[in-house]
């Protein structure tokens, strides 16, 4: 079976580090009430199993019994009980071989005993030894276990057998050492058994691996062989998602053998306490674990699991719009080297960008003051240099929108001047703001001081054809109203005044062909 390693992360696929085992799982496994999730697991081994790792092997039946019976999840209250089952066992076992003389003889006896008497049948999943005393179901690992216990209780020396897929017993008599096949009541010495082979791979689906095989099989303590029993429940409770319970059982067994293969199991459980943390939304606890996980095992992996996780966690506030928790995270985490510097950079940006768009809403020059703080900080980025010049436009923009001609001319002139805008930017922007001012003048002081100020204009923005219309319109709206009160003084008959009047007008529009033709109608009146 496999333990997948997982975690999630941002926007890629989950990846997955799969360690292979030689055992069988469970699906009679109880799973363990949960505890507290505002708890972190436990992550000290238990007291029994601290005992056990300071044991010399072979262990002494009862820390056997007691250990079967741990590992298979039975619990304080229940041990006793148990431990009482298998001493009867042990002694109906007795009885059993009693006439048999030779320990090969005995050794096989207890393989026909147990499965004349105890033995029920064969279940894949079913590797507690406690499941057995209950309903007689077995697999290599359970089976192999009691089968274990039995013969210590006769003082044969017995140890375990691992294949990459499978486990059994050896067992040393007088008369040699032989391979017990413990799910067959064959399986005693069967390389030399034709009802073994014919029925054994039916049964399991497995091959027996003989003892001439040894780069296919290796010898394991009697230990080694009932912690099968604890490695198939971590893989169970993996399967299961129940990673938080696994995690604590790859506590006990690194806390029972402290050596490579335990503590990848380890760690493969810490990484996946990345998915129990996140699917819960737990990630305060979660980062709570993964930096007790670096103090106690410090490791590359746990350090690349824990990043990934804070960087989870980050984008969880950032979609929740829970901005400034977010830059607090990761500021704090930063000041303590825990996060790359491309990362930080690139998440600080993001804050930044989403936190001067929030600004604008209220003020866009403290949103421009914190993009130019930023940019500091972190450079000419082109993401913040663009929202930066995106604001100043529509801050100009939001100032002509609302005719304050003189903040919008300001900032035009301020902005052009630090390269905020270009010089097309600034034309328009400056175009507008001379038309506005032309036309309150013209309201307010008429449309000869508006062409003035305009022509004025043309001067600084010599091709802007809005300006050059507005102004001949002006020029144009002058005359008109010369023209009009030229009409009324010939009505009256105030010749001169009315030449007068034209005369001024032509001084300021000399090519204007209706006062010409004003001041040709009066001279002929005149000369007439």
């Amino acid at each position: 079976m496999q333990i997948i390693y997982k975690f999630e992360n941002m926007g890629t696929q989950k990846k997955a580090v799969s360690f292979i085992f030689f055992l069988c799982i469970s699906s009679f496994f109880s799973v363990p009430a949960q505890t507290d999730e505002s708890v972190l697991p436990r992550i000290q081994p238990l007291p029994f199993i601290l005992e056990l790792a300071g044991e010399e092997l072979p262990l002494p039946l009862d820390t056997a019994i007691k250990a079967s019976l741990v590992f298979s999840d039975v619990p304080d209250t229940g041990l006793e009980q148990k431990q009482t089952e298998i001493t009867v066992i042990i002694d109906k076992m007795k009885e059993y071989i009693k006439d048999r003389e030779t320990g090969k003889e005995k050794a096989e006896g207890i393989l026909h005993f147990l499965h004349n008497q105890v033995f029920k049948h064969y279940t894949e999943l079913q590797t507690r030894v406690d499941v057995i005393l209950d309903k007689g179901t077995f697999n290599c690992v359970s089976s192999a276990a009691l089968y274990m216990l039995c013969v210590k209780a006769i003082g044969l020396d017995v140890w375990g057998i691992k294949t990459k897929d499978h486990a059994f017993c050896r067992v040393k008599t007088g008369e040699g050492e032989f391979d017990v096949e413990t799910t067959n009541i064959y399986g005693f010495d069967p390389g030399v058994k034709k009802e073994f082979t014919d029925k054994f791979g039916n049964l399991t689906g497995y091959s027996y691996v003989p003892p001439g095989n040894y780069s296919q099989r290796s010898d394991i303590s009697d230990l080694e062989l009932l912690s099968l029993i604890l490695q198939n429940r971590i893989t169970y409770l993996n399967d299961k998602d129940n990673y938080y319970a696994a995690f604590e059982l790859a506590i006990d067994l690194n806390g029972l053998f402290n050596d490579d293969n335990s503590f990848t199991i380890l760690t493969a459980m810490i990484g996946n306490m990345v998915f129990w943390y996140s699917s819960r939304k737990e990630y305060e606890q979660g980062i709570l674990f993964y930096d007790t996980m670096m103090t106690i095992f410090p490791n590359a992996r746990t350090e690349d699991v824990r990043y990934k996780f804070v960087h989870n966690y980050v984008l969880h506030l950032l979609n929740i719009k829970a901005i400034d928790q977010a830059e607090q995270l990761i500021t704090e985490r930063n000041k303590k080297g825990l996060f790359k510097e491309e990362e930080y950079r690139e998440l600080m940006i993001y804050i930044i960008l989403d936190k001067a768009n929030k600004l604008s809403e209220e003020s866009y020059k403290d949103a421009v003051q914190l993009l130019d703080e930023s940019i500091k900080t972190f450079g000419e980025d082109e993401r913040l240099v663009k929202i930066k010049k995106g604001l100043i436009n529509n801050w100009i923009a939001m100032h002509l929108n609302n005719e304050n001609w003189d903040q919008a001319e300001e900032l035009a002139n301020t902005f052009i001047a630090k390269g905020d805008i270009t010089e097309k930017q600034w034309t328009s922007f400056m175009s507008v703001i001379f038309n506005g001012r032309a036309f309150i003048i013209a309201e307010e002081k008429g449309y000869l001081e508006a062409a003035a100020y305009l022509k004025k204009a043309l001067e600084i923005l010599k091709n802007d054809k809005t300006l050059k219309t507005n102004y001949e319109n002006y020029l144009y709206n002058y005359t008109v109203e010369i023209h009009n009160k030229v009409v009324i003084l010939i009505k009256e008959k105030k010749y001169e005044e009315a030449i007068k009047l034209i005369n001024e007008g032509l001084s300021h529009a000399p090519d204007s062909s209706l006062l010409k033709k004003d001041l040709e109608k009066i001279q002929k009146v005149v000369e007439g």
